[in-house]
């Protein structure tokens, strides 16, 4: 009977966690929905709450402090407050590296996440630094190939920005399928149960994705 309960504590606790940590997720969807409408107002409130939350549960060194830090300086930028962009930055990718000692694919593809917004800034120099600190760190750890088109279209924009248009035409080239095949509403994939191929929806988290690529 101890046992049991023992057991039914531990599922109880598993379940609030998994609840709690939906709920920041839910919250980032919800910023970045505000965001991509252009309603960033409600996207910086949305990020603020997130803080709030995530502060009083898990502290300040976590996934979710990264990601607070990176939209505060993606949408202050968005509404043109510049003076905390780079602090906001470099403190999202210090908590990363931090909360990432034994995930440093969730790091590196923080850093990735941020040359994105430095290009938005207008920063090529700093975007570019960042980005092949990142592909270093993604050929480290085995999965330079499962990123190497977003890199590849990152490097694409610096030399866009940068006025470099026939070099950056020749990135994008290099991995046009990867793109086509990127932009559907739906992807095939073998189930595993019966080895047969399938097809399913993607998500509107999915098809936002796919499609800001």
């Amino acid at each position: 009977m101890k046992k049991i309960r023992m057991i039914a504590g531990m599922l109880i606790t598993m379940s609030v966690s998994l609840q709690t940590f939906s709920q920041y997720d839910k919250i980032l969807v919800k910023a970045d929905a505000s965001y991509r409408t252009g309603d960033y107002i409600k996207a910086s409130k949305s990020n603020e709450k997130l803080k709030k939350k995530v502060t009083k549960k898990l502290g300040q060194t976590n996934n979710y402090m990264a990601m607070y830090y990176l939209n505060k300086a993606k949408y202050d930028l968005a509404r043109g407050f510049m003076l905390d962009f780079q602090t906001n930055l470099d403190n999202a990718l210090s908590i990363s590296e931090q909360a990432n000692v034994n995930n440093q694919l969730d790091h590196a593809i923080t850093m990735l996440q941020a040359t994105e917004i430095l290009i938005r800034y207008g920063n090529y120099l700093g975007a570019y630094e960042n980005l092949i600190k990142a592909e270093e760190l993604f050929t480290q750890i085995n999965e330079y190939e499962n990123y190497k088109a977003k890199i590849e279209l990152s490097k694409a924009k610096i030399l866009t920005g940068q006025g470099f248009y026939n070099q950056s035409l020749e990135f994008i080239d290099s991995n046009m399928d990867y793109w086509v095949g990127r932009a559907v509403g739906k992807e095939s994939y073998i189930d595993p149960k019966t080895s047969k191929l399938k097809s399913r929806v993607l998500t509107e988290e999915e098809k936002f994705d796919r499609y800001g690529d």
